[in-house]
C-alpha cells in the first residue's frame, strides 16, 4: 500500500522536522513489514531510518488513542485511507492527501469535502506541498489546535 515515492516524502519530512516520528502498524499477513523495513534500509539515511516505528496490531481502541496522539497522520498513496480515514478524522487528527496519487476512490478528499474543507492545507497537489503541509502542521501548534477542533466540529 505504501508507494517506493512515499519513501521521499518521509525522508523529506523527517529531515524537516527533527521531532517527527513515522509510526506504522506491522502488517496482517506475509512478510510486508519486513520488505517494507528492508526497502527503507536502502532508501532512507540511518538517521531517518530509527525514527520509523512500527507497532504491533492494534485494537481499535488502541488505534483511536494513537491517533488522537499523533500531529498529522500521512496518507498513503496510490490506495488512500477508507473505514480508517474515517476514524482518524473522528478524533480531529489531520490526513494530509497527495490527491493526484491518490488513484483508488479519494475517500479521504471526498471526507474533507463533505464536511466543507476544515483544512485547506492538508489536501495537496505536490511533493513539496504535502512535505510543507505536514510539517507545517506538526510543527504549529497553534494552527494545528485550529484545524483539530474545526475537524471536530464538522465530522458529524
Amino acid at each position: 500500500k505504501i508507494h517506493p515515492d512515499f519513501d521521499t516524502l518521509i525522508a523529506a519530512i523527517l529531515s524537516s522536522d527533527p521531532a517527527g516520528i513515522v509510526v506504522l502498524p506491522t502488517a496482517q499477513l506475509g512478510d510486508w513489514t519486513q520488505s517494507l523495513d528492508r526497502r527503507w534500509q536502502r532508501t532512507l539515511r540511518p538517521e531517518l531510518k530509527q525514527r520509523v516505528v512500527f507497532v504491533r496490531r492494534l485494537s481499535f481502541a488502541e488505534f483511536i488513542r494513537l491517533a488522537q496522539l499523533a500531529d498529522v497522520v500521512l496518507d498513503p498513496f496510490p490506495v488512500g485511507g477508507g473505514r480508517s480515514s474515517l476514524e482518524i478524522l473522528s478524533v480531529g487528527t489531520p490526513i494530509i492527501v497527495l490527491e493526484e496519487r491518490t488513484s483508488v476512490l479519494r475517500l479521504t478528499s471526498g471526507f474533507y469535502k463533505r464536511m466543507d474543507s476544515p483544512c485547506q492545507e492538508c489536501i495537496t497537489h505536490s511533493f513539496e506541498q504535502f512535505i510543507q503541509s505536514a510539517i507545517g502542521l506538526a510543527t504549529n501548534r497553534t494552527r494545528l489546535d485550529i484545524v483539530r477542533n474545526t475537524i471536530l466540529e464538522r465530522n458529524h
